[in-house]
């Protein structure tokens, strides 16, 4: 009888992944979300660290991180200039210059998607700033095969 409550409790939790997963897909919060944010979320839906799917959590959740829309534009900022790399002397420390280097870009030859999601977050700030507000389909991955 455990082994099957056990078994249920399992599916629950994947259906309830699967639920989380496309709720938030049916806003435009992810694609708000800077790196750092959307990486964190990934990794709680796959580890299961999730509130219950109920209509309460999900309205909680999801007016929560609508709410937070606007500060993600300064999270993104933020993320960039933290993900620079401290051994290259052309980043410096006060702010952004005219070259900038973002370390472990590549793995194993290819781009690591990761660090990729910086690049994605500084070309939406600078497109922001140009006046292409939404601009979603933002990809430097392929700008970085080698």
């Amino acid at each position: 009888m455990f082994i099957i409550w056990v078994v249920v409790r399992k599916c629950e939790k994947i259906l309830q992944q699967q639920y989380w997963e496309k709720a938030i897909d049916l806003t435009d919060v992810k694609f708000h979300m800077p790196n750092n944010r959307r990486i964190e979320w990934r990794e709680n839906v796959k580890a299961f660290n999730f509130p219950d799917f109920t209509l309460e959590n999900l309205f909680s959740t999801l007016s929560t991180l609508l709410l937070e829309r606007d500060k993600f534009i300064a999270e993104r900022v933020e993320g960039v200039f933290n993900a620079l790399s401290k051994s290259h002397v052309t980043n410096t420390p006060e702010g952004f210059y005219k070259r900038m280097i973002i370390s472990d870009i590549h793995r194993d030859g290819f781009p690591c998607s990761t660090r990729c999601g910086y690049i994605n977050d500084l070309r939406i700030v600078v497109g922001r700033f140009l006046g292409r507000e939404n601009d979603n389909v933002v990809s430097s991955y392929d700008l970085l095969i080698v």
